[in-house]
């Protein structure tokens, strides 16, 4: 392949610290991007970050049986030269009217666990913020080249810098760093970038293909054809961004979708 053509965008990526739900979801929506706010963290989520908070330094949270329901332990922990030796300390669950309470055992400073609760019930982790990024900056046609960093095409490269700088100020602890690269790339670095993204889309095509031929259920398959589509679309973009023939890869998908539509035609007896 002849490397020549430059694409025609940046290298992004991000470090993510944890942020408060509330803030994320107001900078999301003032972009129009409310549709990737991530949900709020789970009550057992919530309640095994607070029992890791409020634990001393030789102790450890552990799940009991059906933790969703019962909860979690705190549990002592003394060490010894041969072995060490494992004390209940308390055990909370989560009542519905979403408060703590401990089941097991005497806990010092209920109120101290309460809010501790509270306060990771509003967070959002740094994973589930970063899973957040990742799905926008796909929306905005960006392919990944390794876990954590992607190109984006030009064209949005506007768009993910305005929500760069927005993000950077709402952490509540740390920073939020959405980075930008656009530099001249060597002809090297060119044939990198681009045979990682021609990778991409033939593994993404393949498994997607397979995935909606192997499908007998009604209501996956229709998600599936739409994943389709938004793959076609993706790949029509960077055709022409890198000069590139993707349609044996277009093929794949346009066979997979006749047979799944072919096979609901059958079932309804059309």
């Amino acid at each position: 392949m002849d490397y020549v053509i430059r694409p025609d965008g940046a290298i992004v990526s991000w470090s993510i610290s944890p942020t408060r739900l509330v803030d994320f979801r107001n900078v999301l929506y003032k972009h129009q991007l409310g549709e990737f706010c991530p949900k709020q963290t789970s009550d057992l989520n919530a309640l095994k970050a607070a029992m890791a908070d409020f634990k001393g330094k030789d102790a450890t949270v552990e799940a009991l049986e059906k933790p969703g329901k019962n909860g979690y332990q705190i549990t002592l922990v003394e060490k010894g030269e041969t072995v060490n030796h494992h004390t209940a300390d308390f055990t909370a669950k989560v009542l519905d009217n979403g408060m703590v309470q401990t089941s097991y055992g005497y806990c010092k400073d209920p109120e101290k666990l309460q809010t501790l609760f509270e306060y990771h019930k509003a967070l959002l982790s740094n994973s589930a913020v970063s899973a957040a990024l990742a799905d926008i900056v796909e929306s905005w046609a960006g392919r990944p080249l390794f876990p954590g960093t992607y190109f984006l095409p030009a064209f949005h490269l506007e768009d993910y810098r305005r929500l760069s700088a927005e993000l950077a100020g709402i952490p509540i602890k740390g920073e939020n760093r959405l980075r930008s690269f656009s530099v001249t790339l060597d002809e090297e670095t060119v044939r990198c970038v681009t045979e990682s993204l021609l990778e991409g889309f033939e593994k993404d095509a393949l498994a997607l293909g397979e995935e909606l031929l192997n499908s007998r259920d009604d209501a996956k398959k229709r998600r599936l054809v739409g994943e389709c589509k938004a793959l076609h679309d993706r790949m029509d973009v960077y055709a022409e961004l890198l000069h590139a023939n993707l349609s044996n890869l277009q093929t794949v998908l346009e066979v997979a979708e006749r047979v799944a539509v072919q096979g609901a035609m059958a079932t309804m007896g059309v």
